[in-house]
This record gives structure tokens, C-alpha cells and sequence, in this order.
């Protein structure tokens, strides 16, 4: 196991305050680091960072950051599903995993053929650091309403007959 997926991990096992806190801060400095990333750029190719070397630390350096920071709301998410649901965790846990999964591929492909020839990397990383941001104001208000993130979809899961993913 890496260090950051340990690290991932140990948010999750927290107190859902300090976990909530925790990824919070996580996406707050995503948003942060994400506009940044050009200039970084911009700053390793002035150094003369241009070979295969200087290409590698612009990635490490650039982007390594926020996109460990990123990925902290996924075991949390995970966690939180198991919690407010506990039928059936390996179908909730699948779920997320898929549902983070298709939101990759769709940023990816969102991000190469849509926003960065239409609006370029400087508003592109700009505009992935408002959704991180956009992010961590609904993880903020989910804790100061006292209510789960997932008190919403789960409302919707108990109101309806057995779904679809939660049948055998």
C-alpha cells in the first residue's frame, strides 16, 4: 500500500467531524493547488525543465499534489455509504467505486476534448479547482446542518422498493 492511499485510508477511519473536517481542507487545497499548476508549468520550463527529467518533475511538482488531495473524499464516501446503509455494503462500496470511476473517465474526456481546446489549461485548471471548491461547500454545509451527505440519495434508496444494484 502506498503512503498516500494510507493516508486516504486513515481520513476515513476518523470521527465523521475530523474525517468531514479533514476532507474539507483536502478539496480546499485543491482548489488552491489547481490554478496554480500553469504557473508552476510556466515556472519549471523558464528553469530550462524541458527534457525527460524536467518533464517528470513538472508532473510530480504540478500535479502530484492535487490530485493526491483530490482523491481523499472517495474512502470517506465509502465510508459514509457503509454507515448510513448497512445492507449490503460490497454493492454501496461498488457503487462508489463506479461512480468515481465514470467521473474520471468523464473528466478526462471532458477535460482533452472539450475544455482544454475550448477554454484553455489556465481556465481549465481554474475551473477544476471551482468544482473542488464547489465540493467543499457541500461537505461544509452537510456538517453544519448535522446531516449526512448522504442522508439525500439514502432517502431516496429507502423510498423505494429494492433497487436494481441492491438485488442479488
Amino acid at each position: 500500500m502506498s503512503p498516500c492511499s494510507a493516508l486516504r485510508g486513515l481520513v476515513a477511519e476518523r470521527e465523521p467531524a475530523e474525517a468531514t473536517r479533514a476532507v474539507r481542507l483536502a478539496l480546499d487545497a485543491t482548489a488552491a493547488l489547481m490554478p496554480a499548476s500553469p504557473a508552476v508549468l510556466w515556472l519549471l520550463h523558464a528553469s530550462g525543465a524541458r527534457d525527460t527529467e524536467g518533464m517528470l518533475r513538472a508532473v510530480i511538482q504540478a500535479f502530484f499534489p492535487a490530485s493526491v488531495l483530490v482523491s481523499f473524499p472517495s474512502p470517506f464516501l465509502a465510508k459514509m455509504a457503509i454507515d448510513a446503509r448497512s445492507v449490503r455494503e460490497g454493492s454501496l462500496l461498488g457503487m462508489v467505486l463506479a461512480a468515481g470511476s465514470l467521473g474520471a473517465i468523464a473528466g478526462a474526456v471532458l477535460a482533452v476534448f472539450v475544455a482544454l481546446p475550448v477554454a484553455g489549461s489556465i481556465a481549465t485548471f481554474a475551473g477544476c479547482g471551482a468544482v473542488s471548491l464547489i465540493c467543499a461547500t457541500l461537505v461544509r454545509a452537510s456538517r453544519d446542518r448535522g446531516t449526512s451527505l448522504l442522508s439525500g440519495p439514502d432517502a431516496v434508496l429507502q423510498s423505494r422498493p429494492r433497487q436494481w444494484w441492491l438485488q442479488r
